[in-house]
């Protein structure tokens, strides 16, 4: 005998949010593993920062990103901003905004600072959407549960949808003009521009992990093979490894 309708739907329901919890739970596995390898290069931050400022010294020195921690990101529309919700739910969490030279934009973080200075960060790229509304780290992603005990600095830009977190060769159409928006230099930003002055102005202690889920999964993995020595851990998670077979093309 068939099951009624409302039965149905009743069980459709509780897969999906057993397929949820299974994902949120494999997130958080991650984070965990991450986390250790943060804590056991804390005693090496000094040696393994100033090699990586030798590698990178002619970038990084020309051009680094300016950071905002005393206001709201300017210029941005309601629907560009929706993520702020994520301030109300959780307060512990701060808007920080940065400004890209290469890319001339103003981008917003969602910073939740250390609960003491010198501790490591953890940059978490999000998904195709760049973080909208809840579809992000600090919102169905958990992190600012898991991390409530746990003296790191967790980052999370909330831009760049689309942009693959990399550096495009051409101009794109991502995003508005009047943002920078035809610019697309989102791995120069993430490692050569924006570590220096941000962790500076979270009194971090230079170790580093970067953690990115779908699209950006492949470009968390992407920015340490283009920056070694510079990032302590990292994990990608339900990414697009190989972009050059046919499947990887048709994804990207």
């Amino acid at each position: 005998m068939p099951l009624p309708a409302v039965t149905r739907r009743t069980a459709r329901t509780a897969s999906r949010t057993t397929r949820t919890a299974t994902r949120s739970a494999a997130l958080l596995s991650s984070m965990t593993v991450l986390l250790a390898g943060l804590v056991g290069a804390t005693g090496t931050a000094v040696a393994a920062d100033t090699a990586t400022t030798a590698d990178t010294a002619g970038a990084t020195e020309s051009a680094t990103a300016t950071v905002h921690r005393d206001s709201t990101t300017p210029g941005l529309t309601a629907e560009e901003s929706d993520w702020r919700v994520t301030l109300a739910e959780h307060p512990e969490v701060e808007e920080v905004w940065t400004h890209s030279p290469s890319m001339n934009r103003d981008i917003p973080l969602l910073v939740r600072p250390a609960s003491s200075p010198d501790a490591p960060t953890l940059y978490l790229l999000n998904g195709v959407d760049g973080g909208k509304e809840r579809n992000q780290w600090f919102g169905k992603g958990g992190a600012v549960e898991f991390f409530a005990d746990k003296n790191v600095n967790v980052v999370m830009p909330v831009d760049g949808r689309n942009s693959y977190y990399s550096d495009w060769y051409s101009a794109s159409t991502l995003d508005r003009a009047d943002r920078g928006g035809q610019t697309q230099k989102w791995a120069t930003y993430l490692a050569e521009e924006l570590p220096g002055p941000l962790e500076d102005a979270l009194d971090a202690n230079g170790v580093r992990a970067v953690l990115g889920m779908s699209m950006s999964a492949t470009s968390a993995l992407q920015l340490v093979e283009d920056n070694p020595g510079f990032y302590s851990a990292a994990a990608g998670i339900s990414g697009c490894y190989d972009t050059t077979s046919d499947d990887g093309r048709r994804m990207v």
